[in-house]
């Protein structure tokens, strides 16, 4: 029995992560379907639009360094409980109305309790975890994918059943009452994670060439994504295609990159060829955003595959790229916080400047063209990705 508890334990703060998780993406990856509905009742221009992304995006940026000094203050579990309830309140917020005031003002606060809560579950998993954090931190990324599949699979047909995007938005509220219920059986039934686990980073290495590299790289891939997230589904619904038809192309993106983060580090890791690995995937993303840009009827589903399998593969080993390439963990530290907050702040403008590119020339087909020539460049400059 003495091995019985810490077991349980593990389980349910496992069981926590993986449920925190699955209410991490939802909000943003349930947008894309919708967009084009959501334009027409709101009015909004393409470039408005974009802000329904933009604006965690920017969140994302802003608590990458808050974050950590609430969860300092408070504790861990009772702040990733209160991201998750704001999390949930936003949620069923964006279903009060057809209302531009409503929508962006939930979207800030949805943006809000993700940003704090997925900057503290690294935290949890390093100290609950340490010796398996690679694993535990592996389940739950699959569940922020998993999580994004969901939303970009079913959101439109939602909507169609219930006849209102904002109460098929608001349906993801759901999902957050459980992994409530779950971080408060962790707080109850275990010791309480260290709020010393969560480590604010010191001085930034802001002079840093090859820190520069890693977090423009950063941003490059977040950039991408975003757009990805808002864009792909409402490109080809400008094409002529249903919403519930465009829908299943940001599915396709989703279930890639799930299969991509897989099997694609697995290989790198086999091979010892990490910026090699990373390089290639890389490529591979910006052949499907250049596809959906030029070429997006010719072979749509390829497109896709390409987008998420480079996708999938890219950000766990850029992330990796993160650790390895510092001295110290309090390097890794600074690296990663400087990554998280410079990256996202400079990917908050793609969906709001795609959105825009879309207003000027009628198209979305320049927007993933320019996406293509990011990936491209990025691609291209891997070699100078270096050890500091």
């Amino acid at each position: 029995m003495a091995t019985t508890a810490p077991t349980r334990q593990a389980a349910l703060v496992v069981v926590a992560l993986a449920l925190a998780a699955l209410n991490l993406r939802p909000a943003l990856a349930g947008i894309g379907p919708l967009l084009p509905s959501i334009r027409a009742d709101l009015g909004l221009s393409s470039a408005a639009a974009g802000l329904l992304t933009t604006i965690p995006t920017l969140c994302f940026a802003g608590f990458a360094l808050g974050a950590a000094r609430l969860g300092r203050r408070w504790g861990l579990e009772r702040t990733i409980i209160a991201a998750m309830a704001l999390t949930a309140l936003a949620t069923a917020l964006r279903g009060a109305g057809r209302s531009v005031a409503v929508m962006f003002g939930a979207t800030l606060l949805l943006g809000v309790g993700i940003a704090i809560a997925q900057a503290l579950l690294p935290a949890v998993v390093k100290q609950r975890f340490p010796d398996r954090a690679v694993l535990v931190t592996g389940l739950y990324a699959l569940a922020i994918n998993l999580g994004a599949l969901m939303a970009a699979s079913v959101s439109e047909p939602i909507a169609a059943a219930l006849g209102s995007w904002p109460d098929a938005l608001a349906v993801w509220a759901l999902a957050a009452p459980a992994a409530i219920v779950a971080w408060v059986l962790v707080a109850r039934r275990s010791a309480p994670t260290d709020p010393a686990a969560v480590v604010v980073p010191p001085r930034l290495p802001w002079g840093s060439r090859p820190a520069w590299r890693l977090t423009l790289a950063f941003a490059g891939l977040a950039l991408i994504f975003i757009v990805v997230l808002t864009w792909v589904a409402p490109r080809y619904h400008d094409l002529g295609w249903s919403e519930g038809r465009a829908g299943l192309v940001l599915t396709a993106f989703t279930a890639a990159q799930i299969a991509g983060g897989l099997v694609v580090p697995a290989l790198a890791y086999r091979s010892g060829e990490l910026r090699r690995s990373y390089g290639a995937s890389v490529a591979l993303l910006s052949v499907g955003a250049l596809g959906i840009g030029v070429a997006p009827l010719t072979a749509p589903w390829l497109w896709a595959a390409c987008l998420g399998l480079g996708m999938g593969g890219a950000f766990p080993l850029l992330l990796t790229l993160f650790v390895d390439f510092a001295a110290t963990p309090q390097e890794s530290s600074r690296l990663t916080a400087m990554g998280f907050s410079v990256g996202y702040l400079l990917a908050s403008v793609g969906p709001i400047a795609a959105g825009a590119l879309r207003d000027v020339t009628g198209s979305l087909g320049s927007a993933f063209t320019v996406l293509a020539a990011v990936g491209a460049v990025m691609a291209a400059t891997t070699s100078r990705l270096r050890p500091i």
